[in-house]
This record gives C-alpha cells, structure tokens and sequence, in this order.
C-alpha cells in the first residue's frame, strides 16, 4: 500500500498479539515522528487487532442487552479465527465456544447492541457452561447488571433448581 500526507507513525497498543501484525516493513521517503497519545485501536477500533477478552468467565456470566442482536455467527476452530469473523463496527460482544467432544455446529456468535454482562447467580445451574470466551471492544464500558439470569428469565430450564 502507498499513503501520502503521513502526519506521523501510531504505535500498537500494548496488549496486540505480535502474531497478528503483519510482516511487513514500512519505507517512508522522509522521517516521521511517532504519533503521541495515539494508538492503534484509537485510529482503528473496529479492527479485530482492538478486541479483547472481556474478563467475564461464561461459568459466571451470560450476556444482555433489551435490544441485544445477534448479528452473525460461524463455525471456528481459534479464537482468533472468530474475532477475525466477527469484528466490525456493530459488534460489541464476540461470544466464542471451544469445540469440546465433538460439538458440532456455529460456535461463534457476533451479537449488537449489549448493554450489560449477567450474573448466572446461585439460582441457575451454569456450572456446565465452561468453555466460552467473551471478547469486547478495548475501551469498551460494558460492566455487570444489576439483576441475576433467573431474576429475569425465571421460566427457564437452567433456573429449575
């Protein structure tokens, strides 16, 4: 790729994967400082360099939205190769399944529009639920709901015990 009218280089955050940046070597025809107080994901935040694990573990957690969406989901074997599918501007949680003996089907779900992460609580048996990552935007503000899984959806299954 060519670029002209370069104002200055912006640095990686910290936390990219160096196996996810590309190879190669940049030339210029005359020297640029690096951009200051700038990042990667400030210029780039849809990119699927700028999502991160949200910290919330899915044994704990499930996620919610009152307009939550899914928009799109596929069938992965990396977590990289989710976040590759998934990431785009509508895109505010990645949820990500490991494949565990023989599970067959999408385990890569892209959803919109979340607002919370909920609590299972100690009313819903979701100790099961193991083996999923949630991946959200760097800077991205979504915290804990004030409620717990069966406080909301008390008709369901995972809340009969």
């Amino acid at each position: 790729h060519c670029f002209t009218n370069v104002e200055c280089l912006v640095e990686y955050n910290g936390f990219i994967d160096y196996h996810e940046r590309s190879s190669t070597v940049m030339y210029t025809r005359e020297e640029h400082s690096i951009c200051v107080g700038i990042q990667f994901c400030d210029v780039y935040p849809d990119s699927f360099m700028c999502y991160v694990d949200a910290g919330y573990e899915a044994s704990e957690f499930t996620i919610e939205g009152e307009s939550l969406r899914w928009i799109n989901s596929a069938s992965a074997t990396w977590e990289s190769e989710c976040i590759h599918f998934c990431a785009s501007p509508e895109v505010d949680v990645i949820d990500f399944e490991t494949y565990q003996g023989g599970l067959q089907g999408d385990n890569c779900n892209c959803y919109g529009s979340l607002d919370c992460f909920l609590p299972w609580g100690d009313r819903a048996d979701a100790g099961f639920i193991t083996f999923r990552s949630f991946f959200t935007k760097l800077n991205s503000t979504f915290g804990t709901c004030d409620s717990e899984f069966c406080d909301l959806y008390p008709q369901e299954d995972i809340c009969a015990i």
